[in-house]
């Protein structure tokens, strides 16, 4: 019986520890520094925001988690109450797109990134958040006051 007991919390461990370590490797994939436009096969949308002129905040994810949809709903209230930023703002949920989604190295959905006028990747936010921390990582990387 405590050899039974022992194996299991000894195979808990173990899978504790697997999982940790997906998890870490999943959050330091590299982000690309900057973003290609001309990117064959990078969605078109995409492409045309990036070439703009303004900052982008762009958010990739499948739509289908409430993660997902909490961001997006986040986002786009802020698209509509806040047009005194100038920011396009774009929500992309094409989740069979794979090209788009290599392009920015996605490995977890919904990833928000945070990207220049000159297409630099300037924060990657991975995850659900409130308004205000978006609005705060925006001061941060200097895309708002």
């Amino acid at each position: 019986m405590k050899k039974n007991k022992q194996k299991k919390i000894l195979m808990l461990l173990l899978l504790f520890f697997c999982v940790c370590n997906l998890c870490v490797g999943c959050h330091n994939k590299p982000t690309p520094d900057i973003i290609n436009p001309n990117t064959v096969g990078l969605n078109k949308e995409i492409k045309d925001l990036l070439l703009s002129g303004k900052p982008v905040v762009l958010v990739l994810g499948t739509g289908l988690c409430e993660n997902c949809k909490i961001v997006k709903d986040i986002v786009n209230k802020l698209k509509e109450t806040r047009k005194d930023m100038a920011i396009s703002w774009f929500v992309y949920e094409d989740y069979r797109d794979r090209t788009t989604f290599q392009v920015f190295n996605l490995s977890i959905s919904p990833t928000t990134f945070l990207i220049g006028t000159d297409h630099q990747v300037l924060k990657r936010i991975i995850g659900t958040f409130t308004e205000q921390e978006l609005l705060e990582n925006l001061k941060d990387v200097g895309l708002i006051h």
